[in-house]
């Protein structure tokens, strides 16, 4: 019978340790845990808004380096070219990435290829 009581003890005593080791304060494996993901959350949306930044960055510069190519072109009297890299430019402006779409600079660059091709 004494057995009993010194295994119950025991039981509880283990049950606290392991409740302890869990949740205590900042330095429990659930609070620790928890943190964790809440920076991995942070930082993978700070990736996908980098990434979305980068793509749209890309796309407006292509655009802008086909825009001085076609200018050039137009400046130069080669006018048959001008009117294919018009062309490819039209077609990249169309295509735009969703960040992009309502973009101010991409709608300066879409009034400047009207005013080329007038």
């Amino acid at each position: 019978m004494i057995q009993r009581p010194i295994l119950r003890y025991s039981f509880t005593a283990s049950c606290s340790q392991i409740s302890e080791v869990l949740s205590s304060g900042k330095t429990g494996l659930i609070p620790t845990l928890l943190s964790t993901l809440s920076a991995h959350s942070a930082l993978a949306q700070k990736t996908l808004d980098s990434e979305v930044t980068h793509d749209a960055l890309d796309h407006l510069l292509r655009c802008r380096t086909e825009f001085n190519m076609l200018e050039s072109l137009v400046k130069d009297g080669k006018l048959p070219d001008a009117v294919e890299c018009c062309g490819r430019l039209e077609d990249m402006l169309n295509t735009a990435p969703p960040a992009l779409v309502r973009a101010k600079a991409l709608a300066q660059l879409k009034v400047c290829v009207l005013q080329t091709r007038l």
